[in-house]
């Protein structure tokens, strides 16, 4: 990743005799004069923007489809939808789809196993959890909403009609968890092998993960995904930068997780606890989890392509949209990456 370092070059400086005449004198001040107001202005303009930012930053109330905790621990960013062909430098159309429905889903959503209720026991059995046969169908019925939407070609005021938007995907990015790789693999390809169309390149972003609420958004090693989905073509090279980062050797997991006893010792549980809850792993952290949407949106920033389509998760897209998005879930958004806070990862 790029680092970037915005720094401003002041005019060489020049030694000026006695000879110089009042006209030239004249003329310093002018140009000293723009330069200030130039540099005001700039700033003013920063100014405005970081304001406008902070005034679409809004927290989402909960909704009964997802714990409360997860709704009101996270703030999002506004949503406008794009109704112009014609998209203007630095903003971005960003094709979001959550995966179907998981297995951990499932679990979860019988009684006595909800999220962060008393009687909640995180089962490891449900790490890396995959598609639900329930999550396939509704993987099946996205490619088929896909193609079909995709003979449409002039999307609705509806920023869930994803209509002619296969044709205009140039990069693809999909997380790591198996739900996610399922989903592409299940609902996005097969929607553009109907089309006749050649699917984009395919990117493995670890950045896009699901926030881990418990195990089961934790997942498999890289060496174990590329045993499984090395022949599908993915481009495997950010996720591995990340993963062997610090070690050369071994892999270090590309998921949330505590890797100093300094951090084991400052973590503070933040999901619900002390009535008899029980977690496999510690939870991501707010700030952790924030810090790691800041530098995926620098990540898709610096890319030179303006229409990309992700295969998310339910955080991750409540980040982008502040809306609890549906297993299969699909939103068309418009993203103005100028208001990004640029920097190195």
């Amino acid at each position: 990743m790029t680092n970037y370092e915005y720094t401003t070059t002041a005019n060489p400086r020049k030694t000026m005799g006695p000879e110089l005449g009042k006209f030239s004198i004249h003329v310093l001040f002018a140009v000293l004069v723009v330069a200030v107001s130039s540099s005001a202005l700039n700033e003013e303009t920063g100014a405005v923007r970081k304001l406008r930012k902070l005034s679409l930053t809004r927290v989402v109330p909960p909704t009964a489809e997802m714990p409360p905790d997860r709704d009101d621990d996270i703030t999002s960013k506004t949503v406008i939808q794009d109704d112009d062909d014609n998209i203007e430098t630095g903003k971005k159309i960003l094709y979001a789809i959550r995966h179907g429905k998981s297995t951990a889903n499932e679990y979860m959503a019988k009684e006595g196993s909800t999220w962060g209720a008393p009687t909640f026991y995180d089962d490891t059995s449900y790490v890396d959890a995959p598609l639900s046969e329930e999550g396939r169908a509704q993987a099946a019925q996205l490619a088929k909403r896909l193609a079909r939407q995709q003979t449409e070609k002039d999307p609705s005021s509806d920023p869930t009609d994803a209509g002619g938007c296969l044709s205009e995907v140039e990069l693809i990015l999909v997380s790591p968890l198996t739900r996610c790789l399922e989903t592409f693999h299940y609902g996005v390809r097969p929607a553009y092998q109907a089309c006749g169309l050649k699917c984009p390149k395919v990117v493995i972003l670890p950045l896009i993960t699901e926030r881990v609420y418990t195990s089961s958004d934790t997942g498999l090693s890289l060496a174990e995904l590329k045993k499984i989905w090395g022949e599908d073509g993915f481009d495997w090279s950010h996720a591995e930068s990340l993963v062997y980062r610090d070690r050369e050797n071994e892999e270090t997991p590309w998921w949330y997780h505590q890797s100093s006893e300094k951090e084991t010792l400052d973590y503070k549980e933040w999901r619900p606890y002390g009535e008899g809850q029980y977690y496999a792993v510690p939870g991501e952290p707010k700030e952790v989890f924030e810090d790691r949407m800041k530098k995926a949106e620098m990540w898709i920033h610096d890319r030179s392509e303006s229409r990309i389509m992700l295969v998310c998760h339910w955080a991750v897209l409540h980040h982008w949209t502040g809306e609890p998005i549906e297993n299969c879930g699909f939103r068309r958004i418009e993203w103005d990456s100028n208001n990004v806070e640029v920097g190195g990862l």
